[in-house]
């Protein structure tokens, strides 16, 4: 409600807004995409995703990793920053 034209936050609207099916499936989503395009460019399946639901300090976040789950991932990662490229990739759409 508002009050002299503030906006007053419910507790906890945050954490039930990022916690919200549709936000998840967004964000695990691009995850996937950006693990995927690793996978092709590295001829490997190591590169996997993570999705978890991050502490309420305050807000709790819905947080997506993607990682080299294995030796050829890592060294590929390691030397042409495969996750980087493919993140920055991601992001110009």
């Amino acid at each position: 409600m508002a009050v002299n034209g503030q906006i007053v936050w419910k507790r906890g609207c945050w954490r039930k807004l990022r916690s919200e099916p549709g936000v998840q499936r967004a964000l695990e989503q691009t995850a996937k995409r950006i693990a995927n395009s690793c996978n092709r460019a590295a001829r490997t399946d190591e590169f996997k995703v993570s999705s978890q639901m991050g502490a309420s300090r305050p807000q709790g976040r819905w947080r997506t990793t993607v990682i080299t789950a294995g030796v050829h991932a890592a060294r590929h990662n390691a030397k042409y920053n495969t996750l980087l490229k493919h993140m920055q990739q991601e992001k110009r759409g």
